[in-house]
């Protein structure tokens, strides 16, 4: 069994990467705002990087710091947005709606990891 040094670094950590995860998701819900007031295909593809980045950094370290479901809940995000920068496609009404989902369904998987970590008994 850990000592509990290791278990409250380890709960630290947690809680550390929870408080990114919160600003992580400020930045996607703001790029997500901004991608629906874009009024030009560059500042379109901007908002989408951002998002697209701030996904991928949750797909890849959600299950590092003990949340798999945010990685879960991360990846179909950042492969969708892959899928439109790929066509060089601007985001239709549905495809918003599809992204609106995605991020939803991220944001409900933040929420549950923060409310883990604030309470690792």
């Amino acid at each position: 069994m850990p000592s509990d040094d290791v278990v409250d670094e380890i709960n630290r950590w947690s809680r550390e990467f929870c408080e990114r995860i919160v600003a992580q998701l400020e930045i996607v819900e703001r790029a997500r705002q901004q991608l629906g007031e874009a009024c030009n295909e560059s500042n379109s593809n901007a908002a989408l990087r951002d998002i697209r980045a701030r996904a991928h950094h949750l797909a890849g370290s959600g299950g590092i710091f003990g949340f798999p479901e945010v990685s879960e809940a991360a990846a179909p995000l950042e492969e969708f947005i892959d899928a439109i920068v790929d066509r060089g496609a601007t985001i239709s009404e549905a495809q918003g709606e599809d992204l609106d989902h995605l991020i939803e369904t991220l944001r409900n998987a933040c929420s549950r990891a923060v409310v883990v970590a604030s309470d690792p008994a």
